[in-house]
């Protein structure tokens, strides 16, 4: 996937041996959440499970016409944080959907089909082990997509990227405790009741019961932070760019980081071959406080000023600015140009559809324009128009 072999990484090492190839970080991501989360079985019926809601009701239009106001997102295959909108709407209108699927089945002109499906997700609904795995993937999700955000809205700034990994592997690692799991566990019993004669258990103890959830709890955890270990070891590889970090400024100037910078050396010798002036020129930086806490963005503006005297440190932080933490602007998987695609190959003859197309493209604008008068302004001129126009 990366292309190391004969794909453009290859092509343009050919041409740049020095360049510095960085696999987009929310695509990583997106990894992890599929290899920690598909792993055990239990998970990986979970999510087969409820990938199958979505489809069930847009089947049909008289299945969606049950669910009154309420929604339910779609999930794509390749973009595993879909799946965070799904979970979220089942916890938060857990009841609503166990009553739809009931109203579904008591209904007389319900098929056989649409019964038998509805009993299999009610079904679901009432076992434990579904509840369970419902709130810890939860869990993990409230987590996990802040990071998202972070690594597509942040592309530029590979520092403020890797610390967020860094902190969300904390957040994991402390949620793996005795607590957290009783937090989940107890949310889960307001759910769905723990049948403990139930066949399953049948020679268990309720401590062994309440053991083996422990359990599962805590492999999930440890799969994700496996997981996060491996996709984002190589990170190591460029942690020089801590040296252009404005949040450790303030500690770099009272103990300096000779390990990042010797590093710097060892990746890019020819570019940086005078490494006693570039210490200097750090060191001047990090005793300024004008530089500290500030953007990485602003940081290169002020020494574009005085290029000439930071001669190796402005070479430094231009290089780190130009090592992004994502591609996804061009990974079809991340954007709506795929679905784009076939949507306007149905479309070419037809306006109405190629604006709505041009909406979508354009959604930060109309977000704007939402801002303002625009659904007054709207409705004002379906007003005024004559019934032919409409």
């Amino acid at each position: 996937m990366s292309g190391h072999l004969n794909g453009l990484q290859k092509k343009v090492l050919d041409k740049a041996p020095q360049a510095l190839f960085v696999h987009c970080l929310a695509h990583r991501l997106n990894l992890v959440l599929l290899q920690s989360l598909t792993n055990i079985s239990l998970c990986r019926i979970f999510y087969k499970t409820i990938s199958g809601i979505p489809s069930f009701f847009h089947h049909s239009s008289k299945r969606t016409h049950n669910l009154g106001p309420l929604r339910i997102p779609t999930v794509g295959e390749t973009r595993w944080s879909s799946n965070s909108k799904l979970l979220r709407v089942i916890i938060n209108d857990w009841n609503t959907l166990k009553g739809t699927f009931q109203n579904i089945i008591d209904n007389h002109s319900s098929d056989s089909t649409t019964v038998q499906m509805a009993k299999g997700f009610i079904s679901d609904f009432n076992d434990f082990n579904f509840t369970f795995i419902a709130h810890v993937s939860n869990q993990v999700f409230q987590t996990t997509d802040i990071l998202f955000d972070v690594l597509q809205k942040r592309s530029l700034d590979i520092n403020y990227c890797l610390t967020h990994i860094e902190k969300v592997k904390t957040i994991i690692k402390e949620k793996r405790c005795d607590t957290s799991f009783q937090i989940v566990f107890e949310k889960c019993l307001e759910k769905t009741e723990l049948n403990y004669s139930g066949r399953q258990y049948r020679n268990m103890t309720k401590e062994e019961v309440v053991m083996k959830f422990r359990q599962l709890y805590f492999e999930i955890l440890d799969n994700l932070i496996m997981q996060m270990e491996v996709r984002f070891q190589d990170l190591k590889k460029i942690s020089f760019v801590s040296l252009a970090d404005p949040e450790k400024f303030e500690t770099f100037s009272s103990k300096f980081p000779n390990d990042k910078l010797q590093h710097l050396e060892e990746m890019f010798p020819k570019i940086f071959n005078n490494i006693p002036r570039l210490k200097n020129e750090l060191e001047l930086i990090y005793i300024d406080k004008d530089f500290h806490d500030k953007p990485l963005q602003d940081v290169i503006l002020m020494l574009h000023k005085d290029k000439d005297i930071y001669v190796e440190a402005y070479k430094l932080f231009a290089l780190i600015a130009t090592i992004p933490s994502t591609s996804v602007s061009v990974e079809r998987s991340f954007s709506c140009l795929k679905r784009l695609k076939t949507y306007l190959r149905n479309s070419m003859t037809q306006e109405r559809l190629t604006s709505l197309a041009n909406i979508t493209i354009q959604k930060d604008i109309l977000q704007d324009l939402m801002k303002g008068s625009l659904h007054s302004d709207i409705i004002e001129l379906y007003a005024t128009a004559k019934d032919d126009r409409i």
